[in-house]
């Protein structure tokens, strides 16, 4: 698994099923969503797939090396 360290505080979702819902195109309301905080220079394993590039390009993750 991939770990990225946050360059800035970030909120996002990790219920497997409001990703899916997501995903699929549904507007969920933000209070739905039980969005999880990271603190800029958190390292996290769980940012949803589908925002990893994006967040990437913009330069709000990067991603860490495991030292292997």
């Amino acid at each position: 698994m991939k770990k990225y360290r946050a360059l800035v505080d970030l909120f996002y979702p990790t219920d497997a099923k409001v990703l899916r819902a997501l995903a699929a195109g549904e507007n969920l309301p933000l209070r739905g969503r039980r969005m999880k905080h990271v603190a800029a220079g958190d390292e996290v394993t769980d940012i949803p797939p589908v925002s990893v590039k994006g967040l990437l390009e913009a330069g709000r993750i990067e991603e860490v090396s495991d030292g292997a």
